[in-house]
């Protein structure tokens, strides 16, 4: 079970990343456009050391850690 400031991280949830997430996906991707700040939760990858997220404005699907979520949007 993964949580984040006292809640439980589950698929389908959305949550904020900030701008140093947002620049550091852009960079490692290759990407020439911007990506939004809200993302779906869509699986849990590596044993839930990694969330699989994906982006309200693109819909690009990329990998973060736990920590680089924001706050809760919507359960």
């Amino acid at each position: 079970m993964l949580k984040r400031n006292g809640i439980i991280i589950k698929i389908d949830q959305s949550w904020t990343i900030g701008k140093g997430t947002q620049k550091l996906v852009r960079e490692s991707n290759g990407l020439d456009y911007d990506i939004g700040n809200e993302v779906y939760i869509i699986s849990f990858a590596g044993f839930k050391s990694l969330i699989t997220v994906q982006d309200k404005k693109t819909g690009l699907r990329f990998d973060i850690k736990p920590s680089n979520l924001g706050k809760l949007i919507s359960k």
